[in-house]
């Protein structure tokens, strides 16, 4: 069943609630008295109707995703950030043309489990959360964390995927970092989502 959490901390709905990313025995466990990294951030536009907060030392980069309406990274830190729109309605068609509109849901939620089987089937999935369903700002968003290896590549990635509905537009946010970095990037995960304005 699809779940429905209201946004309190991002902290626990990433983090605290999704069991089945952190494994607590798990020998490539992120040691957790890593101290997360305090986030001094800068406001940027991600369109004319659309900010966020991002990492002071997050550099623009043109290198990760072609088609990005954004695109962030810190090198020295291996953190890394994606904002990709899709006009709704064009999403929904292609989603029906593809035959996996699903009638029982929302638009958004059909758009954000579409995307989301796209990104997994080209990855090998390690750990996934359940889905989430919040707001901030009045922006409706549904999220899920996720733990992959790429295609051919032995490192383990932990990826944020939240995905945003403004209006006729949806958003997809991809947030990762390299899965021994996971916990010290969390945070700094909650603070980027939290921040999300209606321009």
């Amino acid at each position: 069943m699809f779940k429905i959490v209201w946004l309190l901390s991002l902290s626990s709905l990433f983090f605290a609630c999704s069991s089945g990313i952190s494994t607590s025995n798990s020998e490539n466990e992120p040691n957790s008295e890593e101290v997360l990294i305090p986030f001094e951030g800068k406001r940027i536009d991600l369109d004319s109707t659309l900010s966020i907060e991002i990492p002071e030392y997050f550099k623009p980069t043109g290198s990760l995703e072609s088609g990005a309406l954004v695109q962030y990274s810190s090198l020295f830190h291996g953190e890394y950030l994606i904002v990709l729109s899709d006009e709704a309605s064009t999403s929904i068609d292609r989603i029906k043309f593809e035959k996996a509109f699903n009638q029982e849901n929302s638009d958004f939620l059909n758009f954000a489990q579409y995307s989301y089987a796209s990104f997994e089937e080209k990855r090998e999935i390690i750990e996934e959360s359940e889905w989430f369903e919040f707001t901030v700002d009045s922006i409706n968003v549904l999220a899920k964390a996720v733990d992959i290896k790429e295609s051919g590549d032995s490192q383990t990635l932990s990826y944020w995927l939240s995905y945003v509905e403004i209006d006729d537009v949806f958003y997809t946010l991809k947030t990762w970092t390299y899965f021994n970095r996971k916990r010290q990037f969390e945070g700094q995960v909650n603070e980027m989502i939290r921040s999300l304005r209606k321009k």
